[in-house]
């Protein structure tokens, strides 16, 4: 991952801003607004015609949190239960080792540092997925929008058509009235027929489009609000501050690869095992053993004959044991680690590469759109009409598709983004959370 993307991000040894961290930030402290924002996702969705109107009656009706992805991903980091119950517990462990040097002190400091490191996986994992659902919540409001601009399109130019028509049976005065439709006006009427259909065709499939928008947007915010650490009774919604632009990245593959060997929680942990094996006192050795397996860690003191044969304590015989087993774990998650990198940059790649075709699309839908728009508006300034046919009539309805179509391709990409950085394991971190042996130094006993 290079430069000013994702892996850019990723490859970040602190967080750009001092941070957000336990209690330093709440849910229901970030700024709220009354009604939506639809510009601080995509600007360039078309508005729709009465959006002043409605969020004037939406005012005083709704309020959203403002969130841009940072706060999430700290929110969520910082609320995740696991992660805060496994540093609750490493505090305990900490307590007990105050300065000593003693067996059982060093013993406890090795339990709290894994505990850490296990509270670090938490919510490197809370993280990702608060964010995946961040970015779906402003996939679903952008559509959501995009309906509403289609559905009040729709009613504007059947207004029109409604308005040409009457203009059109007043001028043809009474004796057309009283004359028996000919082949031609039974024709025109089919026609007419057809195309009304059709129009009742899209404008029902547009409402249940937005209909299943709301519905995603607030299955997204029950889901999201507890993540972040919402409180009881609270039922505001999350606006997502998600600026949804495209901006095409190359991935350094090798290098993101690297840097998640060097990251990744559990593999630090394996190491700092590694490092805490004391033939004095294996207890939290075993325990944590344990921990991954129910049969590992169960047998102190293996092969004591064998020692005693040897002339070796028993423990000693044991660590080395210990030793072999905690190197094979390490290399095989090493490896497990690394193709699931390896596979987050493929995914993330494959959706780079099917945004940019989509965004090609979208930009020559908007051309098209633009030349509409112009045609249109010349036709006004010269008085001049033209009946448009069902092709010119659908092109706004296309411009739509292709705009929801680009923010699903952007938020899959983004989505990618996110997940490739939870595999490198960064998330955590960026959001404030320290490396054990970067923030323990001893607790007085």
């Amino acid at each position: 991952m290079a430069g000013s993307g994702c892996v850019g991000r990723a490859l970040k040894s602190e967080a750009d801003t001092p941070l957000f961290g336990p209690g330093v930030m709440k849910l229901a402290d970030v700024r709220f607004i009354e009604g939506r924002d639809p510009e601080t996702i995509r600007p360039e969705i078309p508005k729709p015609l009465g959006s002043e109107k409605a969020a004037k009656a939406e005012k005083g009706e709704r309020c959203y949190y403002v969130l841009t992805a940072r706060q999430c991903q700290a929110l969520a980091a910082a609320n995740a239960v696991w992660g805060n119950i496994l540093d609750e517990e490493s505090e305990l462990a900490a307590a007990v080792v105050g300065r000593g040097r003693t067996p059982r002190a060093r013993s406890a400091a090795l339990q709290s540092d894994l505990l850490r490191y296990s509270a670090l996986s938490e919510r490197n994992r809370a993280a990702a997925d608060a964010l995946e659902l961040f970015y779906r919540l402003a996939e679903a409001e952008s559509h959501w929008d995009l309906c509403q601009s289609a559905l009040e399109w729709m009613e504007k130019a059947e207004g029109k058509k409604d308005g040409s028509e009457a203009t059109v049976s007043s001028a043809s005065g009474n004796a057309e009235e009283k004359d028996e439709k000919t082949p031609e006006r039974r024709s025109q009427s089919s026609s007419e027929n057809v195309l009304s259909e059709r129009w009742a065709a899209q404008r029902e499939r547009w409402q249940r489009r937005q209909e299943e928008a709301e519905q995603r947007i607030e299955k997204i915010n029950s889901r999201l609000r507890p993540m972040l650490g919402g409180e009881l009774g609270d039922f505001r919604r999350i606006w997502p501050s998600a600026a949804l632009a495209v901006s095409p990245q190359k991935i350094d593959v090798e290098k993101a690869v690297q840097h998640g060997l060097e990251e990744r929680a559990e593999l630090r942990a394996l190491r700092r095992l590694l490092r805490g094996i004391d033939a004095n006192d294996l207890s939290a050795v075993r325990h944590t053993l344990e921990q991954w397996h129910p049969a590992l860690g169960s047998t102190p003191s293996r092969f004591p004959a064998l020692a005693q044969a040897l002339g070796t304590a028993p423990q000693h015989m044991e660590a080395a044991t210990r030793e072999e087993q905690i190197r094979f774990l390490l290399s095989r998650r090493e490896k497990e680690v690394e193709e699931e990198i390896r596979q987050a940059a493929r995914q993330a790649q494959t959706a780079l590469e099917e945004l940019v075709q989509t965004h090609q699309a979208y930009l020559a839908t908007r051309e098209v759109q633009g030349k509409r728009d112009a045609r249109s508006s010349d036709q006004k300034e010269s008085g001049s009409a033209r009946e448009e046919n069902d092709s010119q009539k659908a092109a706004p309805l296309a411009y739509y598709e292709a705009q929801a179509e680009l923010v699903s391709r952007v938020v899959a990409w983004k989505i990618a983004e996110v997940r490739l950085l939870e595999a490198v394991g960064v998330l955590a971190r960026e959001s404030g959370y320290p490396l054990p042996e970067d923030a323990w130094q001893g607790i007085e006993p």
